[in-house]
């Protein structure tokens, strides 16, 4: 059954090694603030939101900048950074404060997001897809690179069994959900 309650879960791999992420509600979250986490429920869309949608590394952040600019009509990198518009890591209140049109993104379950946002009565969804096997090895360096929110310090081979076996990590139950509510997907190469 699957908690209510935000719990920190460690995921081993063939060699011992540990990854440490959070449940929530039967799904499996990166190190995310636990409020953040439980606010993605929350979340009201408006009329003129773009929300990008993406299993973790699979190209959002390059989308994420575009929109920016196509938006502000400039080709200047934009100044925010994509993470103060991420539903699941920023408080919902930061997200409210944000001026229109807003461009936020997220890697947030299908059972989790919003009914208002999912019937797009509000806002647009793009979904965005990577070829799986280079969003193993992207996830697998980002996970090794930022080993003080995961604490994962094993070899590719080990790692790669808990992307394998479903372990959590599982790019299927994520997006299968989605296809019926999105207005565009991008698919994404290395």
């Amino acid at each position: 059954m699957a908690s209510s309650e935000i719990q920190v879960v460690q995921l081993t791999d063939r060699g011992g090694n540990t990854l440490r992420v959070k449940s929530y509600q039967g799904r499996l979250w990166p190190d995310f603030p636990s409020e953040s986490i439980k606010g993605v429920e929350t979340l009201t869309s408006r009329d003129d939101d773009i929300i990008l949608v993406s299993y973790p590394k699979s190209g959002s952040h390059w989308l994420w900048e575009i929109m920016c600019m196509l938006l502000t009509g400039t080709t200047d990198k934009p100044v925010a950074e994509k993470e103060v518009g991420m539903i699941g890591l920023v408080p919902p209140e930061q997200l409210e404060v944000l001026p229109s049109p807003r461009v936020l993104n997220t890697h947030a379950h299908f059972e989790l997001m919003p009914r208002e946002v999912l019937d797009k009565k509000n806002c647009k969804l793009i979904y965005v897809t990577r070829d799986p096997r280079d969003v193993a090895v992207s996830y697998y360096n980002n996970h090794k690179k930022l080993v003080q929110y995961y604490s994962y310090t094993g070899q590719w081979k080990d790692y790669f069994s808990l992307y394998l076996n479903g372990q959590g990590l599982t790019l299927t139950l994520h997006s299968e959900y989605y296809l019926e509510s999105i207005i565009l997907c991008v698919s994404t190469t290395a």
